[in-house]
């Protein structure tokens, strides 16, 4: 009789226990399996060279446009040195066709002139050879000069089509040195590795003296601006969590510090397979003969993320109290009142 009744106390317990674990889904969710999360990027050189100089150690803190470390500059240097010379070159000779067109022009003027001349001459003497004052000789003379001056004269427009062709090409030149320049520039900057925002350098092996290739990582540089939780909640808990609203939470590197949160985003949609190509998050869940729902990553906002030291990948917990459908539909773009003397909401 007396084990009857532990049989029957415990299954008005265990059936306790799941009704208020199933009423509370309706008014909070709470999970452990949250961590936290900042951006970051992973450094590597676009081009290639020997480690010359680092600047920075493992956790050191940086500011954005601060130097992390450099590439030996001088093969570098002397490329750009050595596309200079080229341009310079390459501008020489543009000057040099330039130079020439124009003096071939100069010529054609000068031809036409003659052309001009000697035709007008030509005419002249063939009336004066009609009235027996010009020898047939002589007419033969200005014939012949005319002919020539007209060969001439398609000969120095014929020297102008050249000339413009050669300027043309010089120009090409000089576009093209010009962009070898500026790839060389180009090149040269990038053999200093700076940090793209402010944050903290993650530990790295790479050491002074080592080859670099281009695209290898070398460093990781983490934001400092951008912390968050990243909370995988149970599906059952997705129709009650909307952005916006409060969180409580705890870090593991900080356990008994109360922090203050938000929810920030809640996703919507997961992939149901580790698919690398799969753009949808991926949450692995943990399948035994009990069927577990899926999880699904709620990221979190801190509301005083600077009140402590935060470490990514690091473990955290949340809370999350669940809001009220009338609470849900308040236009988010409203701004809550606030008292002017604490700033704190009303």
């Amino acid at each position: 009789m007396f084990g009857r009744t532990l049989i029957f106390i415990f299954i008005v317990l265990m059936c306790t226990i799941w009704g208020l674990n199933e009423i509370s889904r309706s008014y909070f969710a709470y999970t452990g399996d949250a961590y936290v999360l900042s951006d970051y990027v992973t450094l590597s050189p676009t081009v290639a060279g020997n480690l010359a100089r680092l600047h920075v150690d493992d956790n050191d803190e940086v500011e954005a446009g601060d130097v992390l470390f450099e590439i030996d500059a001088r093969p570098y240097a002397l490329q750009h040195e050595a596309a200079q010379a080229a341009l310079d070159r390459a501008r020489s000779s543009l000057k040099s066709s330039q130079d020439s067109l124009r003096i071939a022009k100069e010529r054609v003027v000068a031809s036409q002139a003659t052309l001009k001349d000697t035709r007008d001459t030509q005419e002249r003497l063939r009336k004066l050879q009609a009235q027996a004052v010009v020898t047939e000789q002589r007419l033969e003379d200005i014939n012949r000069d005319l002919s020539t001056a007209v060969a001439d004269f398609g000969a120095q427009k014929a020297g102008v089509v050249v000339a413009s062709d050669a300027v043309t090409a010089a120009r090409a030149n000089v576009a093209s040195a010009e962009a070898a320049l500026g790839e060389a520039v180009y090149n040269l900057e990038q053999t200093k590795i700076k940090a793209p925002f402010s944050g903290f350098v993650a530990p790295f092996t790479d050491r002074q003296g080592a080859y670099l290739s281009v695209g290898s990582p070398v460093m990781a540089v983490v934001d400092d601006n951008a912390w968050r939780i990243v909370a995988n909640l149970p599906e059952a808990h997705l129709s009650h969590v909307s952005p916006g609203q409060p969180v409580w939470l705890t870090v593991a590197s900080k356990p008994w510090t109360l922090l203050k949160g938000t929810v920030l985003s809640v996703p919507r949609g997961i992939s149901r397979s580790a698919t690398p190509a799969d753009p949808l998050p991926y949450v692995a869940p943990t399948i035994s003969w009990i069927r577990l729902s899926r999880r699904f990553p709620v990221e979190i906002a801190f509301d005083n993320a600077g009140e402590i030291p935060l470490f990514m990948g690091a473990n955290a917990r949340v809370f999350i109290r669940h809001v009220s459908a009338e609470a849900k539909n308040v236009d988010p773009g409203a701004t809550p009142d606030t008292d002017p003397a604490s700033g704190r909401e009303q």
